[in-house]
């Protein structure tokens, strides 16, 4: 999938229940040639949770944002101000 266009982007910096459930919907949905990128404070949660699952990860600096950041975070062009670092699997 590495050479495919198509990214679908979760964004949940908090440690959410539903995390596997929601990307496992997003991903059955979407055709074989997508790729899922999770962005989040807290990367051990994640991988834990997301065993199973190929995905990009990105760790945010933030475990938890307000509404008006998460609209600066999705208008602003410059968003190496959010994460701390990109992990590839």
């Amino acid at each position: 999938k590495k050479d495919s266009v198509n990214t679908a982007v979760i964004i949940e910096p908090r440690n959410h229940d539903l995390l596997e459930a929601v990307c496992r919907n997003v991903m059955y949905y979407l055709p074989d040639d997508w790729n899922l990128v999770v962005c989040s404070y807290d990367k051990d949660y994640v991988f834990n949770n997301l065993k199973d699952i190929e995905f990009m990860f990105i760790q945010l600096k933030y475990n938890n944002l307000k509404p008006e950041q998460y609209n600066y975070l999705f208008m602003n062009r410059n968003l190496n101000t959010w994460y701390v670092k990109i992990t590839e699997l």
